[in-house]
């Protein structure tokens, strides 16, 4: 009987449901177990019709060019799942399963095709993306990321990356989206709890000092008690003398509705950013070079819409576009990303993510816009990580301590508690 492409495509569809159906009813090492039998041994499986169906599609003429997004879906069905259900763990179980059973050779003759195109597939990108997949689920705690080789390896310290690190997790199918969503959201969560709890030791710390006493705590970041406890002030308090980010961002939107059009919006925005680094120990360092490179990048936004009235959208477009010359990984634009550095190594890297803050903060009048606007932040970030992913932790101090300042940031300005909370806490 003649096996056609909507045979083909039936079938795969058959093994789908067949273990979005098992997922629901086995347990854990059971559906391991099953996985393994029927793509690893591949002669042996308790539903005989579903060893048929995958037997039919190896023998097909369409098994050369889409095994792989087969078994790739099939790898997804479970993995979205167990995240969804917070067995996150199962990950790496299923990733070892794969990995054993391409290294070792086939059993016997009939499961000898199926071993060599899961050998290939673990060579695959679609491969990689279920080894990153691996990698932010395995959480490395800060105290333990001493041994961290490369700069990837701490990606699952930093939630906001991740929908931008697992850029093709749309593509998996199966509720993806919402399985991805969760594991961010509950690790925003824990580290929101964790610098809640690392605050009020800091309190106590204080209190007890004056006693004599030492008592012990953990960080939740790799910065220094010092640079962090700088940080949750910074973001939390007074940043330009008496003023709080949130007062600055809310004093320049009252002047911007003010404002005849594009332009004269520009040139506010150029000097709400630009007074920041004079309260800065350098306050000096933006009459060297930044503040031309500053004004430059905002006459180049929206251009032709000078002369229009300021709106929503015109906004919106003039902060994505400084985001976006502002945090440039090197492979975009080699000059600018050298300004961020520069801005880093005379400033500091809490400095560089409050000119950060206070670009998104223009922004937050609607919900949705502010949502966006952090969002696009996160995803250069997620660019910036991606082209250093492979250099040592070491060599880049300065893009880790980024990282850790914008999870503060993110945390004290945009989490459950009001910043007013942290600075109770940490003191001013």
């Amino acid at each position: 009987m003649p096996y056609f492409y909507r045979d083909f495509t039936t079938d795969a569809s058959y093994l789908y449901a067949h273990l979005e159906a098992l997922r629901e009813t086995a347990l854990a090492d059971d559906l391991l177990n099953r996985f393994k039998a029927l793509f690893v041994e591949g002669d042996r499986y308790p539903e005989s019709e579903v060893l048929q169906t995958l037997h039919r599609m190896l023998a097909s003429d369409w098994i050369e060019q889409e095994f792989d997004n087969v078994f790739n879906r099939c790898c997804y069905i479970l993995i979205n799942y167990w995240w969804l259900k917070r067995s996150w763990e199962l990950t790496s179980r299923l990733i070892q399963l794969i990995e054993t059973a391409a290294d070792q050779p086939a059993a016997s003759g009939q499961n000898i095709d199926l071993r060599n195109r899961l050998t290939r597939f673990t060579r695959s990108p679609k491969y990689q993306l279920l080894r990153d997949c691996e990698q932010v689920v395995t959480f490395i705690p800060h105290g333990s990321a001493a041994g961290v080789e490369v700069i990837g390896g701490l990606i699952s310290q930093y939630p906001y990356l991740y929908p931008y690190y697992l850029r093709e997790w749309n593509n998996s199918g199966d509720s993806g989206q919402q399985a991805l969503d969760a594991l961010k959201h509950a690790r925003e969560q824990e580290f929101e709890r964790s610098l809640y709890g690392y605050a009020k030791g800091v309190r106590r710390e204080q209190h007890a000092a004056h006693q004599g006493i030492i008592l012990p705590h953990q960080k939740p970041t790799s910065l220094s008690d010092q640079s962090l406890q700088a940080a949750i002030r910074a973001f939390s308090g007074k940043s330009e003398g008496h003023h709080t980010y949130q007062d600055t961002a809310k004093q320049t939107l009252v002047k911007l509705e003010q404002v005849a059009n594009h332009r004269a919006a520009k040139h506010c925005i150029n000097d709400y950013l630009a007074k920041s680094i004079q309260h800065t120990s350098n306050p000096t360092y933006g009459d060297r070079k930044f503040n031309q490179w500053l004004g430059k990048q905002l006459d180049n936004s929206c251009l032709g819409r000078e002369h229009t009235k300021m709106n929503i959208g015109l906004l919106m477009n003039t902060c994505r576009d400084l985001i976006d010359a502002l945090i440039a990984p090197p492979s975009r634009s080699f000059e600018n990303h050298l300004m961020f550095t520069d801005l880093i190594a005379n400033l500091e890297a809490t400095f560089a993510m409050g000119f950060v803050l206070k670009i998104v903060l223009l922004c937050q009048r609607f919900g949705d816009n502010l949502k966006a606007i952090r969002e696009h932040v996160a995803a250069r970030l997620a660019d910036l990580f991606k082209d250093y992913e492979s250099y040592s932790p070491d060599d880049l101090k300065w893009l880790v301590e980024c990282l850790d300042n914008w999870l503060i940031a993110s945390t004290v300005q945009f989490g459950r508690w009001e910043p007013s909370v942290w600075t109770s806490l940490i003191g001013s």
